[in-house]
């Protein structure tokens, strides 16, 4: 009875000194339960990714906070103060900037804030609405060209290469100067000749997606060309057309304030940033607020445009996204 008891406790120390081995999870074990990982770990849907991403970009955020800043001023700018955007008072020309007149006032005692906040308005106008159409052309002739290749590629190619050989400023001046007089017409102006850098890019895009197996893919189960187009490569080219839409709406505002800086863009009695600089260039020593005030709206649209682009590049961008 003594021995039995002695041998058992012998067995439970020398089991607790040496515990039984633990069976190690094989190679296969550990490449599944790495693969469940990975799929857990990016389940979240792409769109969530790049709403994500863009959110976190700091500049991206600055630049679409002072943009709608802008904006609201635009629309409700001119409602804020007692003076209407042609009103007169010549007792009060040529005044620094106030309490009664914020941002001053011109030559003719125009009140800055109500005109700065009016020529914000159309120039934002004309840029929103020159890019929905470069980009929108764009899209369509890119789209088409990458995609039927050959023939069509041959030709939108031609076309796109020849508007590339047009000197742009010269037309511009010369169009400017017989259609600067309505916004509307001098956005479809600058539109005509700025598409072409979408169209080049739309064409990149679907040149490398038309190739990949879920295109493949939908040909062999029989989809058309504008299904394919429409439902399965388009959404995959979102992100580089909302960055080129950026960049548009960003050179339209240049164009725009060329064009009227030269007095060949927005004419009297509407005006637009480009216009009121142009306005007051010649007082710029004895009132430069008239002048760097509308600047300054004009550099913090197109910063806040160009971050905003920056930023939505970046979040569109699946390394950067996998990186993150």
């Amino acid at each position: 009875m003594t021995d039995t008891t002695d041998s058992e406790l012998t067995n439970t120390r020398e089991s607790a000194d040496h515990p039984a081995p633990v069976d190690e999870p094989s190679a296969a074990e550990l490449e599944v339960e790495s693969l469940e990982r990975q799929l857990s770990e990016k389940s979240e849907s792409f769109g969530r990714q790049a709403t994500r991403a863009f959110v976190t970009n700091r500049l991206a955020i600055i630049g679409a906070v002072v943009l709608l800043i802008i904006i609201l001023l635009a629309i409700f700018g001119p409602m804020m103060r007692p003076y209407s955007f042609e009103e007169r008072n010549v007792l009060e020309r040529n005044q620094g900037p106030s309490m009664d007149h914020w941002f001053g006032t011109d030559n003719i005692g125009r009140d800055l804030f109500v005109r700065t906040t009016r020529g914000a308005r159309t120039s934002l106008v004309i840029s929103g609405v020159t890019a929905i159409i470069a980009v929108s052309v764009g899209v369509v002739l890119g789209a088409l060209a990458g995609y039927f290749g050959k023939f069509v590629d041959g030709s939108i190619s031609f076309v796109t290469n020849l508007f590339l050989t047009i000197p742009l400023y010269a037309i511009l001046l010369v169009f400017g100067k017989k259609f600067g007089a309505d916004p509307l017409a001098l956005s479809f102006v600058i539109a005509l000749f700025i598409w072409t850098r979408a169209a080049r890019i739309v064409r990149s895009q679907f040149l490398a997606l038309s190739q990949q197996e879920f295109v493949q893919a939908a040909r062999a189960a029989g989809a058309r060309g504008g299904r394919i187009i429409f439902r399965h490569i388009l959404p995959h080219s979102v992100g580089p057309i909302a960055v080129e839409f950026t960049l548009t709406a960003g050179l339209a505002i240049i164009l725009e304030s060329t064009l009227s800086f030269l007095e060949l863009g927005v004419v009297a009695p509407e005006t637009s940033l480009g216009a009121l600089v142009a306005e007051a260039k010649g007082q710029f020593t004895s009132q430069p607020s008239a002048v760097l005030l509308p600047g300054m709206f004009i550099v913090a649209i197109i910063l806040s445009l160009n971050f905003m682009g920056d930023g939505l590049r970046d979040a569109f961008d699946p390394q950067a996204n996998s990186r993150n």
